[in-house]
């Protein structure tokens, strides 16, 4: 049947509206929309009524968590037609959490689902449950049951007695809203993995590489200077992916900062890329040179900026600033680390003696250092560390 009939609410057609129908229908008025084009509901928790089913550490943390007050509307997930589900919590639940002696961490997810005989089984109920997910050197949350939302996500560490809020994500709730609106936002400061929140329409991606490090200077004797030149800023890139054109899960490269040279004439490393799968890729910044002693006119070449090399919209970090040593040899102006699109200049600290200075966040470069006459080898510094940050929208 191509045309679903009768159409809602015809005044002589008798009881023939199924609850299927209803659903759908209070779906379209309500506005709500749908999962990438089909007709399953986007769904989510209530804004603003009740507590919003907040997932919280029990009074005196133990091995379980309450599940606040709240509503939501809960997508069918069964069969294209099925429509969404009213559901309603109006008093602290209490959930338990499994214990783990498994010597890995694993993240727990807690789920609104809804069992409907129509389509599976033999009961008729909406519950709040947790779902264990699998112990990991690197965990991530367990798939979504049928007709449910994710409330929370809590991580379990290996022999944990007790469950605070510091182990509780409820960030990644997701709020009904009838615009299509951006819904949630993932932050990474490190590696990891990202997966596609349910009924997400498209996402965002930002990624920014690590700034690169400084060099180092050498010792220097009477009438003799140093100074070392700074690194790159990281490149940075940003993507717009449709949600169908990324798989459930990608992962996540985090640049870090390259590190700096050692105590002497020694340069300075690269930053590292960041990536979000092959998706949007953006590669750090150069590092910088190492600086010998020099009595005469000596000018020291910045680190390189990072490039943007897959993405929509690529930008690349700003070079160093170059190091110059005067004719009499001093130093006459000491090398500033390369700017990204998220960290400022790191400009080199002032004295007679300076190593370099850590770049700033997000992909900055690392500072150069100096010496002026009669002082001992100085190191470089590390750059700043990269970040990927993905928007989602429903």
């Amino acid at each position: 049947m191509a045309e679903i009939n009768p159409p809602a609410w015809l005044q002589n057609a008798g009881a023939t509206h199924t609850a299927a129908q209803m659903r759908s229908f209070i779906g379209v008025l309500s506005g709500q929309s749908t999962a990438n084009g089909t007709l399953i509901p986007a769904g989510g928790i209530a804004y603003g009524y009740g507590n919003q089913l907040i997932t919280t550490q029990a009074g005196s943390p133990n091995m379980t968590v309450l599940v606040k007050s709240g509503a939501a509307w809960i997508p069918g997930t069964e069969n294209a037609t099925q429509g969404a589900y009213g559901v309603e919590n109006d008093a602290d639940v209490t959930l338990s959490i499994g214990a783990n002696g498994s010597g890995l961490t694993r993240i727990d997810s807690v789920f609104y689902k809804v069992q409907d005989s129509q389509y599976s089984g033999g009961v008729n109920t909406s519950s709040l449950v947790v779902v264990a997910g699998t112990p990991s050197g690197s965990p991530v949350p367990p798939a979504a049951p049928a007709n449910s939302i994710r409330v929370s996500n809590i991580t379990v560490a290996n022999g944990a007695a007790s469950i605070t809020n510091a182990n509780i994500d409820v960030t990644i709730r997701v709020f009904m809203d009838t615009t299509g609106d951006m819904r949630s936002v993932d932050i990474f400061t490190s590696s990891g993995t990202w997966t596609k929140p349910q009924f997400a329409k498209y996402a965002i991606i930002e990624v920014q590489g690590g700034g690169g490090g400084s060099g180092g200077t050498a010792a220097t004797s009477a009438g003799q200077s140093a100074a070392s030149s700074g690194g790159g800023g990281g490149g940075y890139a940003r993507k717009v992916l449709a949600s169908n054109a990324l798989t459930q899960t990608v992962a996540v490269t985090v640049g870090a900062g390259g590190s700096g040279g050692s105590a002497g004439n020694n340069n300075g490393n690269a930053g590292g890329t960041s990536s979000f799968g092959a998706f949007c890729v953006a590669l750090g910044g150069g590092g910088g040179f190492g600086a010998p002693s020099s009595a005469s006119n000596n000018i020291n070449s910045g680190g390189n900026g990072g490039g943007g090399t897959v993405g929509d919209f690529l930008l690349t970090g700003s070079d160093a600033n170059c190091s110059t040593i005067g004719s009499a040899g001093m130093v006459f102006s000491p090398s500033n680390g390369g700017t990204s699109f998220f960290g400022g200049s790191q400009r080199a600290a002032s004295g007679t003696s300076v190593a370099g200075t850590v770049g700033r966040t997000y992909g900055g470069g690392a500072s150069g250092g100096y010496n002026q006459p009669s002082q001992s080898a100085t190191a470089g510094a590390t750059g700043g560390a990269g970040i990927v940050i993905v928007y989602s929208f429903y």
